[in-house]
């Protein structure tokens, strides 16, 4: 079945080496830009300080196509009376069940304090739950909470990183969290979010109002979208100095050579997200996560995150890759 798309409203350098293969060729490059850390908290409050209301649905793609958990999910980002925007208080719920489902709490995370003293730091924002992960960000408010270092071993999870693209409405976002648990199976979520006024819980009727909610299985193939993607990639270190270059979208697999590929797999979620990943954590390879966005037939948005050899975070990057004029032709009427 074709997925439901999006309305328009939606739409919208110094080279980096990689092994992999998954960054382009080194031109069009820009001088490096250091972020102040209160830059990335004040993206952090004007973007994604709401109450965000969605489904959260995973997936373990190899082994079945079909969810194994859907939760409702509430996260809550309040700013703290009278702080100025230097506190933030975070609350999460989880409800069992789809949308439509009877809601009975599961998990419940917080209140948590963030303040910007404490939290705010040279190598990204830091969570009173996770010291072990960073929120980096970049301007336009994608982001990703990400392990700086990974840790085998982990009584919870091995690898774990989620990634948002927020639309240009800054209404709605769509997440996407991908690692391996403690038996290195790979699991992939989707959390397709949008802002409302209140943190309480929805009806149990509600199915959302931006997004239409479903627990569909993962796709088996997609096709690519036909024609030359060019665009802008902003790639930021943990140490939060920022480039941006001009590229190509070399694909899902972006342009990996066919060695490395075999030990990757593709993930076709819902709402046209294709997520390219390692079968197995590969703690001690240099390797990378993929998250690309179809947008639409003439916009790609891509999220990348790569670790080194040695475990650590190497850097984020975000993308907005648009279809060249030339190849207009090949759009339907």
């Amino acid at each position: 079945m074709q997925e439901e798309k999006l309305s328009p409203e939606f739409s919208s350098p110094r080279f980096i080496p990689n092994s992999l293969g998954l960054m382009d060729s080194e031109e069009d490059q820009q001088a490096e830009q250091r972020i102040e850390p209160h830059e990335m908290w004040l993206w952090f409050a004007d973007n994604h300080w709401k109450q965000w209301h969605g489904v959260w649905v995973k997936w373990q793609p190899l082994e079945s196509s079909q969810a194994v958990l859907s939760f409702k999910s509430m996260r809550s980002f309040r700013e703290a009376d009278g702080s100025h925007r230097t506190h933030c208080i975070h609350r999460n719920d989880w409800c069992s069940g789809a949308a439509g489902d009877t809601q009975n709490i599961k998990l419940a995370g917080g209140p948590w304090d963030l303040y910007e003293e404490v939290h705010s730091l040279p190598n990204g924002i830091v969570h009173p739950q996770n010291t072990d992960s960073r929120l980096l960000q970049f301007p336009n408010g994608d982001l990703g909470w990400l392990q700086l270092a990974l840790t085998p071993g982990h009584p919870r999870r091995i690898v774990f990183g989620e990634v948002q693209f927020l639309l240009p409405s800054k209404a709605a976002k769509v997440a996407v969290i991908m690692g391996f648990d403690g038996e290195d199976k790979l699991g992939v979520s989707q959390i397709l979010e949008e802002s409302k006024v209140s943190d309480e819980k929805p009806d149990p009727s509600w199915e959302g109002t931006l997004w239409k909610h479903h627990c569909s299985p993962l796709e088996k193939t997609r096709a690519e979208p036909r024609g030359t993607f060019v665009g802008t990639e902003m790639i930021l270190t943990p140490g939060l100095m920022l480039t941006r270059k001009k590229a190509l979208w070399r694909g899902f697999k972006g342009g990996m050579d066919e060695e490395s590929a075999q030990n990757y797999t593709l993930m076709h979620l819902p709402y046209d997200v294709t997520c390219w990943a390692p079968k197995k954590a590969a703690i001690g390879k240099e390797h990378a996560f993929v998250v690309h966005w179809i947008v639409n037939q003439e916009e790609i948005r891509t999220i990348l995150w790569n670790y080194g050899e040695n475990g650590c975070l190497q850097f984020l990057k975000t993308a907005l890759y648009c279809k060249r004029k030339e190849d207009a032709s090949e759009l339907p009427l």
